[in-house]
């Protein structure tokens, strides 16, 4: 890269940085009057969107007030919407808000079908609230990523870009999409790899993903969402190392065969000016970074905040790391007391230290007091705004024979055995079979010898409780069976993919609802 370029990088970084001073502001302020920032949010939007199907039905023209709002506005889900969206798809307009859909995206859920969500303008700008702030802070506080590329996860379609019966588009190219005008375009042009490659097929983008990574020298920033994403690029980058260095310009190709060290990639080499990585970090995401930061040594990594595609929650601040804060600043945003759930929601200023809660959300995407089905534990405050980080989900329960596995018990016992038994595996899936009876299998990648081991273990630990025990002494379900696999996490990546999520978007999991997996894994 010639002079020119580095100082046009820069310039371009500096000044984008320098523009999300009134986002911080704005944020600091939302901290500093939390509730006031709230309510002047939620009137805005219920005023809005008042002459709408669902504001009529709501009288939202009589709300006063918060309490108000509380009153009249029942708690929803995705069901109470789904007649809606539907006849949005094929054109209605003013159901759900005042302005029109400008598409509609997919869930990235994984133990459910995809479901549609429509996006507005003032949806995009619930995201901003919460980017803007965050990258503002990132740019504040590691100065090195001026003048640096950035890598946003883009996953490939797969097929052709689907529209609605009306004509809307379903899905975001990349993840620079999220954020406002003015972002995309200053984030286009720093981009190592633009969103064009989302239109390969997989193979394709494949190489091609991983070839610009390669040609980039100043790639300074990552961000994908889960961090088996990022691990698997660098698994096909060592493994088709001889065809995409083949591909490169003469002074890459140098460089990247003086990164390698046997077959293993040296990074700091490579991109000498990567600092950070954003990902997710918590439950099962958790033990795949850990697996990434092997392979990443000396660069930083920030833990994601809980930004659904419904809408935003939280995000990562630097020197912060027991939490994602909550801003009063964005959409208007309720919590569930998961010990009391007859109380009213909290507000975000009423987070309490220790305590658990679920998201509602109300957002500029017409879903009103909509409930996502995470588990957040407050972690302490931020300028009297709330940190929090993500436990769980609500919906990962599997219930065959009313046995109730959770997720959450499927990764605690699954942490047992790596400290009784020191071992852990690559990969760990545990999914019902379709049988008479039904049973559980356990999926397992790298622990070829101890498979039977860590299932019978899985299976004494999941007898403790108190529904899985009644099934099993009924005879209603068959003991769990270990089945060792190959490429466990990248074939359950590309089902998940195959079934319309998006690939750098699927929340791994230890347990999966669905008995799709005994002809995945046997196939």
């Amino acid at each position: 890269m010639g002079i020119r370029e580095r100082l046009f990088l820069s310039a371009l970084s500096a000044g984008y940085a320098a523009s999300l001073t009134p986002a911080h502001r704005r944020f600091t302020w939302g901290a500093r009057w939390p509730m006031r920032a709230q309510s002047c949010h939620l009137r805005a939007l219920l005023e809005k969107n008042a002459d709408t199907e669902f504001g009529r039905r709501h009288h939202f023209a009589q709300i006063a007030d918060v309490a108000s709002y509380q009153e009249r506005v029942p708690l929803s889900t995705y069901e109470d919407y789904e007649s809606d969206i539907r006849r949005i798809a094929d054109g209605a307009q003013a159901v759900l808000t005042k302005e029109p859909a400008l598409m509609l995206e997919k869930t990235s859920g994984s133990t459910k079908g995809p479901k549609l969500i429509p996006y507005t303008r003032s949806l995009l700008s619930d995201f901003s609230s919460f980017t803007d702030p965050w990258l503002y802070d990132l740019f504040r506080h590691r100065p090195r990523l001026i003048g640096t590329t950035s890598y946003w996860s883009v996953s490939p379609a797969g097929r052709a870009r689907e529209t609605t019966s009306g004509g809307l588009p379903i899905g975001f190219l990349d993840d620079t999409e999220y954020f406002g005008p003015l972002s995309r375009f200053v984030l286009s042009r720093l981009m190592s790899v633009s969103g064009d490659v989302a239109r390969l097929d997989f193979e394709a983008w494949r190489f091609e993903t991983a070839r610009r990574l390669l040609e980039d020298e100043r790639l300074g920033f990552i961000s994908v969402w889960n961090p088996s994403f990022l691990s698997l690029l660098l698994d096909y980058i060592e493994a088709e190392r001889e065809r995409l260095f083949g591909a490169l310009s003469t002074p890459r190709r140098r460089v990247a065969e003086r990164s390698l060290r046997g077959a293993r990639l040296q990074v700091s080499t490579l991109w000498p000016r990567l600092c950070l990585v954003s990902a997710w970090a918590d439950g099962e995401a958790g033990r795949a970074l850990e697996s990434l930061k092997a392979r990443l040594p000396g660069v930083e990594i920030q833990a994601k905040g809980l930004l659904a595609t419904e809408g935003a929650v939280s995000f990562p601040l630097l020197g912060r790391s027991e939490g994602a804060v909550i801003p009063a600043s964005g959409p208007f945003l309720e919590f569930i007391d998961l010990e009391d759930e007859s109380r009213r929601p909290r507000l975000v200023h009423e987070l309490e230290a220790g305590a658990r809660y679920s998201p509602v959300l109300t957002t500029g995407g017409g879903l009103y007091r909509y409930r996502l089905m995470d588990v957040l534990e407050c972690t302490g405050h931020h300028s009297g705004l709330p940190l929090v980080r993500l436990v769980g989900r609500l919906d990962q329960v599997s219930d065959l024979v009313g046995e109730k596995v959770s997720a959450g018990e499927v990764e605690a016992a699954l942490e047992e055995v790596r400290l009784q038994l020191s071992v852990s595996p690559r990969f760990a899936l545990l999914a019902p079979v379709d049988a008479s009876p039904g049973r559980y299998e356990l999926y397992l990648e790298g622990v070829d010898e101890r498979a039977v081991e860590i299932a019978a273990e899985i299976e004494a630990r999941l007898l403790a409780g108190h529904h899985y025990r009644y099934a099993r002494d009924l005879g209603q379900l068959g003991s769990v069976r270990a089945v060792v696999v190959e490429n466990g996490t990248q074939r359950y990546l590309e089902r998940l993919a195959a079934d319309g999520v998006r690939l750098g978007n699927i929340k791994p999991s230890v347990l999966d609802r669905r008995t799709i997996w005994h002809e995945v894994f046997s196939s």
